[in-house]
């Protein structure tokens, strides 16, 4: 999901849940005046769509995997959900909230995970 600066749901960020009843978005990014790159007229600009949310979420994800290079897709989604700011409580319009990157990178599995992992 795309979030403005003050972390509220953006207007056209989809919300869920899914067709077969599972929450979502699992989680949101800005997404709202982005600072991006503009290619033809060689400048910096300011754009919105979950088109830019989606790749600062996929930087937390590479940091994560850097950080923990023997994490799961699975528990990459963990760490993910877990550090997200509203994982105690998500719902259908923000998922388990915004990314938090230094969380993501810091926090070690669950407990039930990494229990279920050494198995």
């Amino acid at each position: 999901g795309a979030v403005t600066r003050a972390g509220f749901r953006a207007p056209f960020s989809s919300v869920g849940p899914t067709a077969d009843g599972r929450l979502k978005p699992d989680v949101a990014a800005m997404g709202v005046n982005v600072k991006v790159a503009r290619h033809f007229e060689q400048a910096y600009g300011v754009a919105s769509g979950t088109s830019f949310s989606c790749p600062l979420t996929a930087g937390v994800v590479a940091l994560a995997l850097q950080a923990h290079p023997e994490y799961t897709v699975d528990d990459v989604l963990t760490v993910m959900r877990s550090a997200a700011s509203q994982a105690d409580a998500p719902d259908t319009l923000l998922g388990w909230g915004i990314v938090n990157a230094v969380a993501a990178v810091d926090m070690p599995l669950p407990a039930p995970v990494a229990a279920a992992r050494r198995r």
